[in-house]
């Protein structure tokens, strides 16, 4: 019998999501073994923040229980505090903006990002003591 729309486009989006790795994954590794990371986009990580806007400098502060403190340099006006967020942790995990998602908090203080293609553990080392 065959196979309606549905789920030939549920069997195309399984195929996508459980892809082997890139190609080139394995001459990465070993062309750059100092690397802490490895990308994979099928990974993701939650991460809460306390971000206080309109800061000297931008900032990681310190860990509290397992929400990040952040100071921001940008006004919280029409978002400009979140795009620079985001702009800072990119820099700081050395991944492109676009792989982080503003989840929740837009208009707050607490906030929590997704960042894609990083493991938790990797974030917290790479987040841990740095400004």
């Amino acid at each position: 019998a065959p196979q309606n729309t549905f789920a030939k486009q549920r069997n195309i989006s399984f195929a996508l999501e459980i892809k082997p790795p890139h190609h080139l994954a394995s001459v990465f590794a070993r062309a750059y073994p100092e690397k802490i990371l490895s990308f994979d986009r099928r990974m993701s990580t939650l991460l809460d923040l306390k971000v206080s806007p309109g800061a000297a400098a931008n900032k990681i502060m310190d860990w509290n229980a397992e929400i990040l403190k952040v100071r921001i340099k940008a006004t919280p006006k029409k978002g400009k505090a979140n795009k620079e967020l985001i702009r800072f942790l990119a820099k700081l995990l050395d991944i492109a903006p676009a792989n982080i998602d503003l989840v929740l908090g837009e208009s707050s203080r607490n906030k929590r990002v997704r960042i894609h293609g990083i493991t938790e553990s990797a974030v917290r080392q790479l987040l841990t003591g740095k400004s």
